[in-house]
């Protein structure tokens, strides 16, 4: 089974996702890790400089998407949000392995607490001094970026509602709504 885990940046896709490979004895894969290996980027932001447009950024995810999907069973994928669903429903139609997706959802005030930074390299730090003092403009952006994506992810037939919930339960919710059992 290939479960691949979609939400809005800081929703905890990727927290999650680690946990719930682990907890099922899957594989994992973040998508932003596979662009930055696949296609030679330094960071994120090089890919997205190289690739202004979000059809052409989608396009690539969603080639990277599909060769996950063939490479081997059993995995949790990490994908960054991604608005042109064209660019990953095809590639699902295409793969021969069963393939489940589920949308993360929490609260714009608990995607902005898990908010953080990342360096030139896509080494994550914390700065709360600078990020609470744009708090407005953070939740702001989060509200906008999830009514952005609404259309996109509103194909996608599991939404998981995680809003107090740490990552561990978190991961547990999403396992128990998809009828799996995790590896002891």
């Amino acid at each position: 089974m290939n479960i691949l885990l979609f939400g809005v940046s800081n929703v905890g896709k990727t927290t999650i996702g680690r946990i719930m490979a682990e907890k099922l004895g899957y594989s994992f894969y973040d998508i932003d890790d596979e662009i930055k290996s696949f296609y030679g980027y330094r960071n994120i932001d090089a890919f997205i400089k190289a690739n202004p447009y979000a059809a052409e950024r989608d396009q690539k995810r969603g080639y990277i998407i599909e060769q996950l999907i063939k490479k081997d069973d059993n995995k949790v994928m990490a994908v960054p949000p991604i608005y042109y669903t064209r660019y990953y429903t095809t590639y699902l139609k295409k793969a021969s392995s069963e393939v489940v997706c589920v949308e993360i959802q929490d609260t714009p005030e608990n995607i902005f607490d898990r908010l953080i930074f990342t360096d030139e390299n896509d080494e994550p730090y914390h700065d709360d001094e600078y990020k609470n003092a744009r708090k407005s403009k953070y939740i702001k952006a989060i509200k906008e970026d999830i009514r952005y994506f609404k259309p996109a992810f509103s194909k996608i037939e599991h939404q998981v509602n995680i809003a107090g919930l740490n990552a561990d339960k978190a991961a547990a919710q999403i396992i128990s709504e998809l009828n799996l059992s995790e590896n002891k």
